[in-house]
């Protein structure tokens, strides 16, 4: 592969469509730190050097900088919502590579996000979509690219990349570096309990000023 390909030719998409309703609010616009869940994450993929591109479920009433797309079928599950986001990607940035990271994630870092772009550009030429494990979990980003996109439009319902992944044999997952101390990266915000725990992690495990 082209290991001299950057990361700021890549697109971070966003998954941002979901409708919270174990939360009760959106998870995406929770507080965090001096701005959102969303605001964090988008940070750390731009930080990390990806363009960004958030999928909403509806028409925002804040500013979002940068670019986002609403998928219209959300209702229908997160395959949609990835679909859309690759559409409005292709359509607008060529066949970039494609990072998917979820925007109630936020203890996925650059430096995760960094790693598993490591991982990706030194794949072999046979593997088209990468990700990492976090001791033994499942984590973000995913990472594909173009010949992969057939795929992703085969997807239905309210499952992504998981339900396909281990059928076929031009997917990667990778065991990332131990975590030691800090937050899982797998962390959900589904429910006002798991908001509360993130919290409270996040302020533990803040260096100090």
């Amino acid at each position: 592969m082209d290991v001299n390909m950057s990361i700021h030719e890549s697109v971070a998409m966003i998954l941002a469509a979901g409708f919270s309703t174990r939360m009760g609010q959106p998870k995406a616009l929770l507080p965090w730190g001096e701005g959102t869940v969303l605001d964090h994450v988008m940070g750390q993929a731009r930080q990390a050097g990806a363009q960004t591109l958030v999928v909403l479920g509806f028409e925002p009433s804040f500013p979002i900088t940068g670019d986002w797309v609403r998928n219209v079928h959300a209702s229908q599950g997160i395959a949609s919502s990835i679909q859309c986001g690759l559409t409005w990607i292709r359509r607008h940035k060529g066949l970039a590579p494609v990072l998917v990271l979820l925007a109630d994630q936020p203890f996925v870092t650059s430096d995760d996000i960094l790693w598993t772009w490591k991982q990706f550009v030194a794949r072999s030429a046979d593997v088209h979509a990468v990700r990492p494990l976090y001791e033994g979990l499942i984590g973000h980003p995913v990472i594909f690219d173009a010949a992969f996109d057939a795929a992703i439009f085969q997807l239905e319902g309210d499952r992504g990349l998981g339900k396909i992944w281990n059928t076929r044999p031009d997917t990667l997952s990778l065991k990332a570096p131990p975590l030691l101390s800090r937050p899982h990266p797998s962390f959900d915000l589904d429910t006002p309990t798991d908001y509360a725990r993130a919290l409270s992690l996040r302020k533990w495990n803040q260096e100090p000023n």
